[in-house]
């Protein structure tokens, strides 16, 4: 359901969705939003992680009330149009980068659907072209065509794990026997693990944390191309 709220300060938008499922159990619902957790077999722990992010960046709110065997009610909370122009242009203004980076050619190799859906979005708006690889095989694969043939990504930016398959550290590995100079960002919510404490070692350039800031990934892709090879 959907209301149009006004308060003393201002006025939001609404939107309410309930399901009859199972619930959540009352030690995860402060957890739910956190980056990677999950209490699903099968799953990234990404997507309310993500879904938390954007709603922040529009300067709203998510809320969860949920009980086992009860189903769940998330609210989402946005300002209203008149409110949000302003509002939503302040956040964009402090995330813009003020030394943009020329549109280049992206490599972008996750396994993730939503992952490569919102980094192709974010990446587009910065007015870059991007091409998805969903393993390290099929990256590769795309990375020696384009090196031989034209043209040749400019940027990769590769996710250090991928399910089932080649992942980040092994397929730059092999970029990097086709072309010494590939500019390679390697990128995981893993921040703890050795390959984003210590990127270099392993053959990249840069590193960029999930979930993405759109900052930061400006930041790191400038700081990647401007770099010496």
């Amino acid at each position: 359901s959907a209301a149009n709220i006004e308060t003393s300060e201002s006025r939001y938008v609404q939107i309410t969705m309930q399901d009859e499922g199972i619930g959540i159990a009352p030690q995860y619902l402060d957890r739910i939003f956190d980056p990677y957790f999950t209490s699903k077999q099968k799953g990234s722990g990404l997507g309310l992680a993500i879904t938390h992010s954007i709603i922040s960046k529009h300067n709203g709110t998510i809320t969860v009330d949920s009980k086992l065997n009860q189903g769940a009610i998330f609210t989402i909370r946005l300002p209203a149009a008149d409110v949000a122009k302003k509002a939503i242009s302040d956040n964009l203004s402090s995330e813009i980068d003020s030394e943009p980076v020329s549109a280049i050619h992206i490599l972008v190799l996750d396994d993730e659907v939503m992952i490569r859906d919102v980094l192709g979005a974010m990446l587009g708006t910065m007015g870059h072209i991007v091409t998805y690889a969903v393993d390290g095989q099929e990256a590769i694969v795309k990375y020696r065509e384009a090196y031989q043939n034209g043209p040749a990504y400019d940027v990769v930016i590769a996710d250090l794990t991928i399910a089932g398959g080649m992942g980040g550290q092994a397929a730059a590995q092999e970029m990097i026997k086709i072309n010494p100079w590939a500019k390679i960002i390697v990128s995981s919510g893993y921040t703890t693990d050795p390959v984003m404490a210590n990127y270099e070692a392993y053959g990249f350039k840069g590193v960029v944390a999930k979930p993405y800031h759109f900052a930061d990934l400006q930041k790191v892709i400038r700081q990647v191309l401007n770099a010496s090879s």
